[in-house]
């Protein structure tokens, strides 16, 4: 099983004069995220399994199902109330995506003892930032937060000039 944080969307980098509103358009990036299992054939319906993934994972949260469609196919409008400095600033999405092998042993409604072997794609949240092009990040601590500062460098290199304090490595 995988956890991991993956790039959806990033803007182009914007200058704000400074003030309380910033808005930026965030463009998908080429990779798409949808929920998905394959390998259901024994009984148990891709809801299921993603349920009983959810489960196994103890999440706060319901895994996005397969009914949901993927993170981000169109341009988003970011608008947010700031009051951030003059400067240069980028946005991003991203998204907790969760990938797993499954096996299922036996599927008692069909009497079919052989089981099954799948994979499923699904995530446990989305989210967006924004940030200055002239800022370098501090590193994370702990593992999930590791994966979302490599996002977040990710779209900084995407958005920001080539050099940018955001397109470093972090601090420390």
């Amino acid at each position: 099983m995988r956890h991991e944080a993956k790039l959806t969307g990033v803007s182009e980098p914007v200058h704000h004069s400074g003030g309380d509103f910033l808005a930026v358009d965030i463009l998908p990036v080429e990779e798409r995220y949808k929920p998905a299992v394959t390998g259901t054939s024994q009984g148990r319906s891709a809801a299921e399994v993603i349920t009983a993934l959810s489960a196994y994972l103890k999440t706060d949260e319901p895994l996005a199902g397969p009914d949901e469609g993927p993170v981000q196919e169109e341009p988003v409008r970011f608008e947010a109330a700031t009051g951030l400095p003059a400067g240069d600033y980028y946005a991003w999405k991203w998204v907790s995506l969760v990938t797993a092998d499954f096996t299922h042993p036996c599927a008692p409604k069909s009497g079919d003892r052989s089981g099954s072997v799948g994979h499923v794609v699904t995530w446990e949240s989305t989210g967006s930032g924004v940030l200055s092009c002239a800022n370098r990040r501090t590193g994370a601590d702990d593992a999930k937060e590791k994966g979302a500062d490599a996002v977040e460098r990710q779209a900084a290199i995407a958005a920001c000039p080539e050099g940018a304090p955001a397109t470093l490595e972090p601090a420390g």
